[in-house]
């Protein structure tokens, strides 16, 4: 089981947890408290904060030296390159040609029962040949349901979760990929909004990388290792949906998703029991059931 501790945080930049977990390796009873990475406290919170502002405080000067408007963002500041901390590490990607392509979600069956492994989804779904591209998506409770938002075919099953908690799903800021007018997007949880637009949506979290920026509670030292995946936007608005080929740390995920694929958006989906079908390869076995799954389907 998980033992989690809330430890409120206020690092003026927002009210946040730090939340902390220790996974015992007994199996999980749900994938919200699966594991566990953030800054470890206030002061290396200050700590970074400060250095930053120091950073843009001396970038701010150099602008006004050389009569320039001093408009660059903290953010900005804090983009620089990414360096793996395990640098033979690979992703199995998959890029949606929006053109050809569609993207689609499942959860239950027409009859109201759960599709529950991508053999099961493969089976009813796929008898034209259309699926691509399947995985696991979203996290779920222990009543096996989505965790947060989940939107299939334009209709709300599940509502929006904005409460706190312990575990991945609740490290700010959540996020939301969605499918709007035809459109796949990323959206952070704070600016999302609901509209009749939206054929698809799952809530999910945190989101890794941001703007182009990776989320600064991701360690680069996180001893937390295990396999993710996750959906991104690159540099062009392509979706690419990842699966780290073996285990990985959030920061390394995020780290190699930013300088090996040109991923500016990223939000986290699931771990440990995360699988992708890719059409002419074989099924993944499975373990354990998924909730929410995604596809990308032939037009």
């Amino acid at each position: 089981m998980l033992d989690f501790r809330r430890l409120p945080v206020g690092d003026g930049l927002g009210e946040h947890e730090v939340v902390r977990g220790h996974d015992d390796g007994e199996p999980r009873g749900h994938a919200a408290h699966e594991h566990v990475e953030h800054a470890p406290g206030r002061a290396l919170v200050l700590g970074v904060r400060g250095l930053v502002e120091q950073q843009h405080a001396g970038v701010a000067r150099e602008h006004r030296e050389h009569g320039q408007a001093a408009l660059l963002p903290l953010a900005a500041v804090a983009s620089a390159a990414c360096t793996l901390t395990d640098p033979t590490l690979t992703l199995q990607s998959y890029r949606v040609d929006a053109q050809k392509e569609r993207i689609a979600m499942y959860w239950q069956d027409r009859h109201g029962k759960a599709w529950g492994s991508l053999r099961s989804l493969l089976a009813g779904i796929d008898g034209d040949g259309r699926v691509q591209m399947a995985m696991n998506g979203g996290i779920y409770d222990k009543a096996y349901a989505p965790l947060g938002l989940y939107i299939e075919d334009g209709k709300r099953l599940t509502p929006v979760n904005r409460s706190a908690g312990g575990g991945n799903f609740f490290i700010r800021p959540g996020g939301v990929f969605l499918v709007e007018n035809g459109r796949a997007k990323i959206v952070p949880l704070p600016a999302y909004k609901p509209s009749p637009a939206i054929r698809y949506a799952v809530q999910s979290g945190p989101m890794l990388i941001e703007n182009g920026v990776i989320n600064w509670r991701l360690k680069p030292s996180a001893s937390s290792r295990k396999l993710r995946n996750g959906v991104g936007i690159d540099k062009q608005g392509r979706v690419v949906f990842m699966l780290s080929d073996r285990e990985t740390n959030f920061y390394d995920f995020a780290c190699y998703a930013q300088s090996k694929l040109g991923v500016r958006q990223m939000l986290y989906l699931d771990g440990t029991l995360s699988k992708m079908y890719r059409k002419g390869g074989s099924v993944p076995w499975q373990y354990h059931p998924f909730v929410t799954m995604i596809t990308v389907e032939r037009k």
